[in-house]
This record gives structure tokens, sequence and C-alpha cells, in this order.
């Protein structure tokens, strides 16, 4: 009786996973170095979750910046996340609340959502029920499951009108 999934062939098919993740950041790195942000943004995920490359926050952050500066929304939202967890540098939920703003006015549904939590609990900004209301509704409308419950509590606890 044959086995299934021998070790020979486990390391075959790792080996070609890290093989094509060296050729893909190849691609990124020099798609991004000629200024495309999409690339630059693909780079920031890489570093950040250590996909084909080693683990690096601090470069995260600087292929995030590059792609959120001229505009990319999801570079800028993650770059949101990132300062508002410190990861890469020290956390600032100011920051954070800026990057978040920028991702949220071009639809970045999870921007949105973050914007009405950091209304909500005063992180970054003075507390707002009626701005985390604004951003929540906006996330609702595009579909975020999240933002609607959100929405229901604040409901429920009498914070918005019905």
């Amino acid at each position: 009786m044959a086995r299934s999934g021998s070790g020979e062939n486990r390391r075959r098919v790792l080996k070609d996973q890290e093989v094509e993740a060296v050729r893909e950041k190849e691609n990124y790195l020099f798609e991004a170095l000629c200024g495309h942000t999409g690339a630059q943004y693909n780079l920031g995920v890489m570093y950040r979750n250590g996909w084909g490359v080693p683990q690096n926050y601090g470069e995260a952050v600087r292929w995030y910046k590059l792609a959120a500066e001229p505009g990319d929304p999801d570079a800028q939202h993650d770059l949101g996340v990132m300062y508002e967890r410190g990861d890469g540098m020290p956390q600032d939920h100011s920051e954070a609340v800026k990057w978040y703003k920028l991702a949220a006015e071009q639809e970045n549904i999870s921007a949105q959502y973050n914007l009405g939590v950091k209304y909500e609990v005063d992180h970054g900004v003075p507390r707002d029920h009626s701005e985390a209301v604004r951003w929540y509704e906006l996330a609702a409308e595009l579909g975020d499951v999240d933002a609607q419950e959100r929405l229901d509590f604040l409901r429920s606890r009498g914070r918005m009108k019905k």
C-alpha cells in the first residue's frame, strides 16, 4: 500500500513555494522601485506578514508609506493599523486616525469601521457618537456586518436616532 504525501513531496512543494515567493518579491521590488503603488503595497504586506521575506515591520511601514502617500487606500488603511498597534513604530492613535480617514474617504470599508470605533471610544479623536454613527453607516451601506452590529448596539443604548 502506497503512502500519500511523502516527506520528499512536501519538501519539494515547500521549496517550490519558497522559490515562487522570491520571484514574486523580485517582481514587486522592480515595480515598486518604478513607483507602482500596488507593488509597494504588496511588499508592505509581505514584510508585515513575513511572506517570502523575513518579517520586518519597519520595512512594511516603509513600503506602506510609499504606497499610501500618493493615495492607495489599502496601504493607507494598513498603515493606520500599524500606527494603532505600534507595529514598527511608536503607537500613535492620532496618526492612525489620519490614515484611516484618507482611506475611508475612498470607501475603504475597514477604515470606515475603524474610524467609527475611534470616534466611539475616544482613541485619537474626541468621543463623538454622531461621527461614529456616520462612519459605521457608510461601512454598513457597503456591506460591513460588524458596522451594522455597532449601529444596532448604539441604537439599543439610545446613542443615536432611530
